[in-house]
């Protein structure tokens, strides 16, 4: 099949994707309550003064569809490293995507 064409952007430049978002970490982490899931994603995105800081979430779309089909969190790797590193600490991708370099793709 064709590759797919992608483009890595801030969930924070993007708040419309929330819903998606929140859709795909739901396959990955069912939770009875989706509603309260979406709510704490959206806090998290909508509370931050400043877009150059951790913690963020990084979506991979579509570029065809605009559809989200990889998510990554980044949040500070420790209290004391004054936001020069970084830990990962989580990757999804959708599940008919799985296995196809996307979440290496978001990685770099």
């Amino acid at each position: 099949g064709e590759k797919m064409r992608t483009i890595c952007v801030l969930l924070s430049d993007r708040p419309n994707l929330i819903g998606q978002t929140s859709t795909l970490l739901a396959s990955q982490w069912p939770s009875p309550n989706a509603t309260s899931r979406r709510s704490t994603l959206s806090s998290h995105v909508k509370r931050k003064a400043n877009k150059d800081e951790l913690p963020c979430h990084l979506v991979l779309l579509d570029e065809d569809s605009d559809a989200v089909v990889a998510h990554a969190r980044l949040q500070p790797a420790s209290e004391h490293s004054g936001g020069t590193s970084a830990a990962l600490t989580s990757v999804v991708v959708t599940p008919p995507r799985r296995g196809t370099g996307l979440g290496r793709a978001l990685l770099r």
